[in-house]
């Protein structure tokens, strides 16, 4: 059931953003009608209900999987730019060796 319930608060926060969206998109191209502003206006109320919402039910399994992420993300990116910082030195060692060597 926790496994449910992540997905369905991961669900209504990435709703949430379409909501959000639109809601602003509609707000900005229908300013002048009464009818769409208010609408636009409830949209954008109600994508933050369902941000919060999806908040709640992630709860700390969401946590625990967004720091296991990041921290996957973050090691792999700085294995990535170890890995073609030193290539990168190498090569450029490479040729200021054969530059001076050529003098």
């Amino acid at each position: 059931m926790r496994a449910a319930k992540f997905w369905i608060g991961v669900i209504l926060i990435f709703s949430n953003f379409i909501f959000g969206k639109i809601a602003t998109f509609l707000f900005i191209l229908y300013y002048d009608v009464e009818l769409w502003r208010r609408f636009s206006l409830w949209l954008y109320v109600f994508s933050w209900i369902m941000l919060f919402a999806g908040i709640y039910l992630c709860g700390k399994e969401g946590w625990d999987y967004s720091v296991k992420k990041y921290r996957e993300y973050h090691e792999r990116t700085v294995k990535t730019i170890k890995h073609h910082g030193y290539k990168t030195y190498s090569k450029v060692k490479e040729g200021v060796k054969k530059q001076i060597r050529e003098r």
